[in-house]
């Protein structure tokens, strides 16, 4: 039920992600929606509610349609970029096996906003800028998704932008995990 009763944020967030994972967004969204103003209001609670964000931005990038918020998506994506990347304030530890991975997941997922533009969010496309982000996920993160988006990128442009055999690595990452 949607209006299921929560004792804290960390519950919040405990409820939020296993109704997502069950597919149950109109649980789902409330939940995370809790956690991530606390998160914002509680920064002793801003670690532990790390992935607040992170499955708030996934429902409303389109993974039900009836939750489809592409500049909610965007400011959420964004917000866990310009934290935890970069040297923001919450920098992520790269050793850090939970955490880093969703951060490169999220860069990869403002990259692929900046390519086409957030018009509800009066964001232009800016090519430029969204493929310095895949560089950074795919470099830094290791993060397949923008090593695909960049492999792509590079054989649609004709371009020599990057040597064969690190165009054919990148391949070769995206065909192991199921992108080719």
């Amino acid at each position: 039920r949607a209006d299921m009763p929560v004792s804290s944020p960390i519950e919040a967030l405990r409820q939020g992600v296993s109704t997502y994972l069950r597919g149950q967004y109109e649980i789902a969204v409330p939940a995370l929606e809790a956690a991530n103003k606390a998160r914002d209001e509680q920064p002793n609670l801003r670690s532990r509610l790390f992935f607040a964000p992170f499955y708030l931005a996934r429902i409303y990038s389109g993974m039900h349609p009836a939750y489809i918020d592409h500049a909610r998506a965007f400011e959420l994506y964004g917000g866990m970029v310009t934290r935890h990347a970069f040297n923001g304030p919450e920098h992520v530890d790269l050793t850090n096996v939970s955490h880093a991975p969703a951060v490169g997941k999220a860069m990869t997922e403002v990259a692929r906003y900046l390519m086409r533009g957030v018009p509800e969010a009066n964001v232009a496309k800016n090519k430029r800028l969204a493929i310095a982000y895949l560089k950074h996920a795919a470099d830094v993160y290791g993060e397949v998704n923008a090593q695909f988006e960049l492999a792509r990128i590079d054989l649609g442009s004709g371009s020599a932008a990057r040597t064969r055999p690190a165009l054919s690595r990148l391949w070769r990452l995206a065909s192991h995990h199921c992108h080719a």
